[in-house]
């Protein structure tokens, strides 16, 4: 018969196929927060399941913080060599004035 992947025991009823594997539907878990994979989107880290909230969640924590609000950078930022610094575009601004610089030229 068929044995789960994850806690080789035999597998009778619902099957989930995944990995080239065959796991009972409650053996197929995230491997973040244990939340059952079989009926959801999952992603694949290095062939175990990973829930789509853990998986934003990951990536979210791989992104550089912006070092001027401390937020998490998604899209375009700036690098800026003097201080090695990433911020949003908005954050990158005058300390003097405040008027936005990015894709402006300016003097550090």
């Amino acid at each position: 018969g068929k044995t789960c992947g994850a806690c080789r025991e035999p597998i009778e009823g619902t099957v989930v196929q995944a990995f080239g594997k065959e796991f009972h539907a409650t053996c197929f878990v995230c491997i973040d927060c244990s939340r059952q994979c079989s009926a959801i989107e999952f992603y694949d880290y290095d062939s175990r399941p990973c829930c789509g909230g853990c998986h934003d969640a990951r990536e979210k924590a791989r992104l550089p913080n912006c070092d001027a609000c401390q937020e998490a950078i998604t899209s375009q930022f700036v690098k800026v060599a003097e201080g090695n610094l990433c911020l949003h575009d908005r954050c990158f601004r005058c300390v003097t004035c405040r008027v936005g610089l990015a894709g402006r030229p300016y003097i550090s």
